[in-house]
């Protein structure tokens, strides 16, 4: 279910991404209400704002549509180099 509700953000372009800021990504995923999103480039570690993230401290969907966009993103770029 999450992973399908991640997709969807993504594929509607619901998924911001704001910058690089040091070693960290940082993204807002415009839901039910508006999530900031950050992945930590040097430990590798996503994190959410969301009630889900915060109680489970598991991928949200918000953490999964970053990775989905981020890794369009990539294949997008890969496909432009050939």
């Amino acid at each position: 279910m999450k992973f399908k509700k991640a997709k969807g953000l993504a594929d509607q372009g619901k998924v911001q991404f704001k910058g690089l800021v040091g070693s960290s990504l940082y993204f807002t995923v415009i839901s039910n209400d508006d999530h900031e999103v950050i992945f930590r480039i040097t430990n590798n570690r996503w994190m959410c704002d969301c009630e889900y993230y915060t109680r489970k401290n598991l991928d949200c969907s918000h953490v999964l549509a970053c990775k989905y966009w981020l890794q369009q993103r990539e294949a997008k770029e890969l496909e432009a180099k050939d």
